[in-house]
């Protein structure tokens, strides 16, 4: 009897986790925690009115010629976008850092949906900032093209690994 028990458990297939989904999954369980941290940390700063204090001393520095230069390019346009909306932008990322760790440890239990939650979550955030922002602010729309190259290349990465999930 034991004999048969034995038999059929060997028969069933154990997928085994790659070691490149493996090393994808460790990288974004750290990520997604350093993502959480400074977001959470963004929260509390965008809350405090710091940004909007610094403005107001900068706007009365004694030596005017760095501060127009600063005002060329727009910095004081972008320091107030940020403030204004850095607190939603925070609340945004904590949200997304969570929907792909449940994707994540989907995927750790080779589980293919998994993929489809870390897409939105990945892919989400860098669209909502973008849409926060839009184009009012040259830089920040560098910064919204920019936020896209990591989420694309995990995106990318872990599409090489659904063959092995189910």
């Amino acid at each position: 009897m034991e004999k048969n028990i034995e038999s059929d458990s060997s028969k069933l297939e154990t997928k085994q986790r790659p070691i490149f989904l493996k090393v994808l999954c460790i990288l974004s369980f750290v990520g997604i925690g350093y993502e959480v941290f400074n977001n959470i940390f963004g929260l509390i700063f965008f809350s405090s009115g710091f940004l909007d204090k610094i403005q107001t001393i900068l706007i009365d520095f004694p030596d005017q010629e760095p501060i127009q230069i600063l005002e060329s390019f727009g910095y004081f346009d972008m320091l107030s976008i940020i403030s204004s909306t850095g607190s939603t932008i925070s609340i945004i990322g904590v949200f997304g850092a969570l929907i792909c760790l449940v994707g994540v440890l989907q995927m750790w239990n080779m589980k293919k949906i998994g993929y489809y939650i870390y897409f939105v979550g990945e892919i989400g955030v860098p669209i909502a900032i973008a849409s926060i922002w839009g184009a009012s602010n040259t830089f920040l729309m560098m910064i919204s093209v920019l936020v896209f190259i990591f989420p694309i290349a995990f995106v990318i990465m872990y599409g090489f690994n659904l063959k092995h999930m189910k």
